[in-house]
């Protein structure tokens, strides 16, 4: 197949990659079709599956989205006889009638595209121009976990407080693991994990005495809130320490769709640079002084441009609870990959794949066209 000025980079560039030299339009390679890959698409690929050794410890992250249908103007029947409109309300992203649903692919984990709307419709609406759907993701699914290390706590209790927001957390267990960086008495704001669910939080442990024995309390309480179930889950924090660096607050909260945040000063933010806020990652693609433009635009505005567009906080889905943004420094070891742990591939890491007919061989003690299942019977 023919691909005009195609140049494959790294995935995770945070710019854009051109070709623009004098070979641009006659260039040539293959884009295969799903299942096959190599130079020439003769190596069939073999069924993903997330490593079932790691699943007896970590939670994984599977991709979530969440798609919006909406009207402009006017009403719409619902298909659902005598079902109230009000069921079908879209405060997420507009005020007028509409539909939200949020989907998870838990049968296919890691890196995933998100899906695209192929066609869509509201009863009694005809005019195309009348009707608009987006589809955002919430949660992108990911091949490598950063968070490996057993802080030795678990989850014992979560408390929302409806006025402020602010979700806490208390733990039970010991805290070997997390003494030697919160010591006791002490408060720490770190990057964490809940289940499946990347949190910044401030940590505080104490000590108190009981008689002959000192007992340690901690809680954790969380910069932006967190509206999921979360049970008696395991924390677990990186091998490294992530560098956090509070960036500002941005000028006006962030509504949902909007890909760019606005600062009244610099940021100090770089392309490529990784930012966290509404427990979400985000990568900056591009910094925008509105001073340097011609004529300038909005002087006093600095425009930072995201890798995708804000899919809604952790709240309520809708725009940002908090308008803080941290930046965030990986550790070297997830930087290198040395401190990764690759959950996600070909015939789940417990198999090894026939590129020739796409087939899994599992080794002992696995089972399924993935490699995914113990079984003690599996030769």
């Amino acid at each position: 197949m023919k691909a005009p000025g195609t140049l494959f980079g790294v995935p995770s560039n945070a710019d854009p990659i051109t070709y623009d030299l004098w070979d641009s339009r006659v260039s040539y390679g293959c884009r295969c079709d799903p299942w096959y890959h190599g130079a020439d698409c003769s190596l069939r690929s073999c069924k993903v599956g997330v490593d079932p050794m790691y699943l007896s410890a970590g939670s994984p992250t599977y991709a979530t989205f969440v798609v919006h249908a909406w009207i402009a103007t006017g009403n719409y029947a619902p298909e659902v006889a005598n079902a109230p409109i009000a069921n079908y309300l879209l405060p997420a992203v507009t005020s007028k009638p509409g539909l939200s649903v949020v989907c998870q692919f838990q049968g296919n984990p890691g890196k995933l595209r998100a899906p695209e709307i192929a066609a869509y419709s509201f009863k009694g609406v005809v005019d195309p121009a009348n009707k608009g759907a987006a589809v955002y993701t919430v949660e992108a699914g990911t091949d490598d976990e950063w968070f490996t290390k057993d802080s030795g706590l678990t989850v014992s209790s979560i408390v929302p407080d409806s006025t402020t927001h602010i979700t806490t957390v208390t733990f039970t267990g010991s805290d070997v693991s997390i003494a030697s960086i919160v010591p006791a008495s002490t408060t720490v704001t770190m990057l964490f994990k809940l289940g499946p669910h990347v949190v910044l939080g401030t940590f505080v442990s104490t000590a108190a005495s009981n008689g002959p024995t000192t007992v340690a309390t901690t809680t954790l309480t969380l910069v932006f809130p967190l509206m999921h179930t979360v049970g008696k889950v395991v924390v677990f924090m990186p091998q490294g320490t992530f560098t956090l660096a509070t960036v500002g607050a941005t000028l006006t909260a962030v509504p949902v769709g909007q890909d760019y945040l606005l600062f009244a000063a610099s940021s100090g933010l770089q392309p490529g640079n990784t930012i966290f806020f509404e427990n979400q990652f985000y990568t900056v693609q591009e910094v925008f002084d509105n001073s340097a433009a011609s004529p300038p635009v909005n002087p006093t505005i600095f425009t930072v441009r995201l890798d995708r567009p804000f899919s809604g906080n952790s709240l309520n889905g809708g725009a940002t609870t908090l308008n803080l943004v941290y930046k965030v420094v990986l550790p070297t070891g997830l930087v290198d990959k040395t401190q990764l742990y690759n959950y996600v591939s070909p015939c789940s890491g417990r198999g090894l794949c026939g590129a020739d007919t796409g087939v899994c061989t599992c080794f002992k003690g696995y089972t399924n066209d993935n490699c995914d299942t113990q079984n003690i019977l599996a030769l």
